[in-house]
């Protein structure tokens, strides 16, 4: 795992001496026009450099991937929990347990892979669920709610660049076996024991230099692990670079690992958890989910278990 780009250590400039400190990070936000001409400029260079770093990288998680799956597998636990929530676009409000939205666009969601390149990255599918409703709203369009307060400015669905269409909530409830909980530091420290030793060739550390990205950087402890995988910006990744980002990636090492689901805190709220549940996991597994409440005879899969987890997991006509 690395650090993402955009929190290299940027190099010293003459027009800003102080970044070399060695605290002063790369913000994506923070990016000067000349840094952002200069990026343009130099596109095929940034491509290729990324590739690189993700190859470098990508080679030695190969190595030890039995290692990694173990790590992970290793400190898993059950959860069972009531009344969670999640929130389907309306005209998949038939489908509320598919996890086909997760693997129709090219960033995919936080720990499951989309349609990058299925080719050389293949997909998999993650159900996102949240522990209330407003966790759910933040997770889907990045911001408050507008229940409860008249929305001033720009509408929650503007501002996530999305559709003003209509959107259906359903309250779940339900016990997964294979939990990785990645709020506890303790679930991830076999796993940076594993990674902490990977190196950065000198070829790859010249290319992010000629190219004004600063020094790559190899994640070598648990809270800068939690980091990047909580990190709000890990979109930038799959839709500027097509390649998957930090969370993708260890939630393809998971997904490989058998883990039924990933346990995490919201980034938008701060507190409130959400999980990512990979369906194709509950083959062999008595991990469910369940629709909560009255049900509309319309409404198909109202239960994901073992025996039609397949559903799940294929494309809605």
């Amino acid at each position: 795992m690395s650090v993402p780009w955009w929190r290299f250590n940027k190099p010293p400039s003459k027009s800003n001496p102080s970044t070399t400190d060695p605290t002063i990070t790369y913000i994506l936000d923070r990016f000067t026009q000349g840094e952002i001409s200069h990026l343009r400029r130099g596109q095929e260079s940034v491509i290729k450099f990324f590739w690189e770093f993700y190859n470098c990288l990508a080679m030695q998680r190969s190595r030890i991937m039995s290692d990694l799956k173990l790590a992970l597998a290793s400190n898993c636990e059950a959860f069972e929990f009531t009344h969670w929530v999640r929130l389907v676009d309306f005209r998949y409000a038939t489908h509320p347990l598919s996890a086909v939205g997760s693997i129709k666009t090219t960033q995919g969601g936080r720990f499951n892979i989309g349609s990058i390149d299925e080719t050389r990255f293949p997909r998999f599918a993650s159900l996102y669920i949240a522990e209330n409703f407003e966790t759910a709203y933040r997770e889907k369009f990045g911001v408050y709610s507008p229940i409860g307060g008249r929305q001033q400015g720009l509408a929650p669905h503007e501002l996530a660049l999305s559709s003003d269409a209509s959107w259906s909530l359903v309250k779940l409830r339900g016990r997964v076996e294979q939990v990785l909980n990645i709020n506890k530091a303790s679930s991830l420290s076999k796993f940076v024991k594993q990674i902490r030793g990977f190196k950065i060739p000198g070829r790859v550390k010249s290319m992010a230099a000629d190219i004004g990205l600063g020094t790559p950087a190899i994640v070598k402890d648990r809270k800068l692990l939690q980091s990047t995988l909580m990190e709000p910006l890990w979109r930038a990744y799959p839709m500027h670079v097509d390649i998957p980002s930090n969370p993708q990636i260890f939630g393809q090492i998971a997904h490989a690992a058998g883990i039924e689901a990933i346990r995490y805190t919201s980034v938008k709220s701060g507190s409130e958890e959400c999980l990512a549940v990979f369906p194709d996991n509950f083959q062999n597994s008595s991990s469910f989910i369940e629709l909560e409440g009255p049900i509309h005879d319309a409404v198909r899969c109202q239960r994901l278990d073992s025996s039609n987890w397949p559903s799940c997991v294929q494309m809605i006509n």
